[in-house]
């Protein structure tokens, strides 16, 4: 499968998923917090601890009015949105061109090959019905 890198702006909140789901939990704790105040609510105290990761799995993070912008690596599929497309037809001489487009909304049966913009250039990702190796 193709593999492509894009950057991704999301919470707090959804970057400690992401962690979470990529590399798992080593750990979990739980304390009670005490506010030294008469009937206050309880309060607790969660910490995770991930699995050991390699250094070059750490996500370089940059900060936004968000939350983090981070660069996340996956694997490309017919629904994966490129900002520019081409498409090579049957029997058309010449090619299409697609913007902010998947696969799947643009292919039919006349459809040959589609080529994506990339890191700078243009990669072929789908050929004869399928996406390419």
């Amino acid at each position: 499968m193709v593999k492509i890198k894009r950057k991704v702006e999301m919470t707090h909140e959804e970057y400690a998923k992401y962690l979470i789901d990529k590399f798992g939990i080593a750990s979990y704790e739980r304390e009670l917090i005490d506010n030294n105040i008469f009937d206050a609510p309880m309060e607790f105290e969660q910490t995770f601890t991930l699995k050991s990761m390699r250094k070059d799995d750490d996500p370089v993070i940059e900060r936004s009015f968000k939350g983090v912008v981070i660069e996340v690596e996956e694997e490309i599929t017919e629904d994966t949105v490129f900002k520019h497309m081409i498409e090579v037809r049957e029997g058309l001489t010449g090619h299409m061109t697609w913007e902010n487009a998947t696969i799947d909304s643009e292919k039919d049966n006349s459809s040959q090959e589609f080529h994506a913009y990339i890191d700078g250039k243009y990669e072929l990702i789908w050929r004869n019905g399928k996406l390419v190796e």
